[in-house]
């Protein structure tokens, strides 16, 4: 046999077992997006939680989906992990990623003459101020925009969560990475970032609501004002 057919014939091979692997990646960690559904469902309604993608790089679904000694997978192989402190670590994360981002975005805003921006230095949490609004770039102006968006729900917020182009997915078919492909081929999305979203511009406004209220714009949390009983009216339409 001729080296360039036995060449030929061991690249067929090889290319036949990555693409193999890959099929058995993705239906083994496709289980463990079972098990995350039916765990989230099981969950307090309106609880901050991440996707399925957010975990499914965690070095323990890797091992245990992906790694040399891969035992026989079921769903139920994924209750042995502590998913609710895995939950909690992801809020950690990502509360912490979003307030650097809020101060980048608060030292522009602090920098622009027409709109000076404070906030009390005795506040611990400034993402939860009842000023402290975010609007999605990515969606804002799209046939259905959305609203605006508070702390913690906006750390659920769909665009945070990149989408993979189309060629991304094939460039991950070339490469020997077999793990980024499962992943990517299993849920089309990749990590979190904060960059889609920026500081709502009335700001101003809530100020003025939140004055209205005998409260002070620098400190006041929309968690106190949500408790406030106060009752506004407009005085042009009353």
């Amino acid at each position: 046999m001729l080296p360039s057919v036995k060449a030929h014939l061991e690249e067929v091979r090889n290319f036949r077992y990555i693409s193999e692997r890959r099929e058995g990646l993705v239906a083994r960690l496709l289980l463990f997006n079972q098990f995350y559904a039916a765990w989230r469902r099981a969950q307090k309604p309106g609880a901050i939680l991440p996707q399925a993608l957010h975990l499914a790089r965690r070095p323990e679904i890797r091992n245990i989906v992906a790694g040399p000694d891969c035992p026989e997978l079921t769903v139920a192989s994924f209750t042995v992990f502590d998913i609710r402190s895995w939950a909690h670590e992801w809020y950690l994360t990502c509360t912490a990623s979003l307030r650097t981002h809020f101060q980048k975005r608060l030292k522009a805003l602090s920098e622009n003459p027409f709109q000076p921006f404070t906030i009390s230095p005795f506040v611990k949490h400034e993402l939860e101020l009842a000023t402290t609004v975010w609007i999605c770039s990515a969606c804002t102006y799209s046939a259905a925009p959305k609203a605006p968006l508070h702390y913690p729900e906006v750390l659920t917020h769909s665009c945070l969560s990149r989408k993979i182009p189309a060629k991304t997915l094939e460039k991950l078919l070339r490469v020997e990475d077999e793990w980024e492909y499962a992943v990517a081929a299993v849920n089309g999305y990749s990590g979190w970032s904060p960059e889609p979203l920026v500081l709502w511009g009335g700001r101003d406004w809530a100020s003025d609501v939140v004055r209205a209220c005998g409260q002070d714009p620098s400190s006041a949390t929309k968690a106190a004002m949500d408790k406030l009983n106060v009752r506004l009216m407009c005085k042009n339409c009353a």
